[in-house]
């Protein structure tokens, strides 16, 4: 093998679900404790990380921290569906059935990406966030 030969990270290619077969194994850890918060074995898909999540919000106590991920986008949907308020809609006037309420976020949710990205073996930007 040549070292100069690069590393294939699996990663989903387009048009995949993620239920090939294929199980990840999905962590959420509190760095500073050396602490790991939740562990799931799952396929890459929304389901997976909703699980993580809500493993998470099993554990959590008190104020919301900080969340941080890489560029995968499931996790903030995921922690979107969490902690969200419905806020209803202001009534029209007109007949008819009143409009759904609008999914806001909760003030205290805090998430921002890490993604990483690479020039020629050195890293480059670095962020991506917070939302």
């Amino acid at each position: 093998m040549d070292v100069r030969e690069k590393k294939k990270l699996p990663r989903l290619a387009e048009g995949q679900t993620g239920e090939d077969g294929s199980l990840w194994v999905w962590i959420a850890f509190a760095a500073k404790q050396r602490l790991i918060l939740a562990l799931v074995v799952a396929p890459r898909t929304q389901a997976g990380a909703g699980e993580l999540i809500a493993r998470t919000a099993s554990v959590l106590v008190g104020r919301l921290p900080l969340f941080v991920s890489d560029g995968l986008d499931q996790y903030g949907v995921a922690l979107f569906d969490r902690w969200h308020i419905e806020v209803p809609q202001p009534r029209t006037g007109r007949p008819g059935r009143p409009r759904n309420p609008q999914k806001v976020a909760v003030p205290e949710l805090r998430y921002a990406q890490l993604v990483k990205h690479r020039e020629a073996r050195r890293l480059g930007d670095q962020a991506r966030g917070p939302w």
